[in-house]
């Protein structure tokens, strides 16, 4: 299990691991790099393009959920 503050250092750490990951959870509020743009290019690449991604958010706004499970979001 691995843990990053902000979407920058989560695409870091995907990219230079060496080890498997099955799961990517991510909060919607993040620094440096939004949720949704984390995951935009997550889906983007083919090393992380398969990981099931759950996106956690405070929101209720159903567009938002809309824009999340169009950008490639499971949960």
């Amino acid at each position: 299990m691995s843990e990053a503050d902000d979407g920058t250092t989560a695409l870091e750490t995907l990219a230079r691991s060496d080890d498997a990951f099955h799961l990517v959870t991510l909060d919607l509020q993040m620094r440096e790099l939004h949720g949704l743009d984390t995951l935009k290019r997550l889906r983007g690449s083919l090393r992380t393009a398969h990981l099931p991604v759950i996106v956690a958010t405070g929101s209720d706004d159903s567009a938002v959920e809309m824009e999340l499970f169009a950008a490639g979001a499971d949960d």
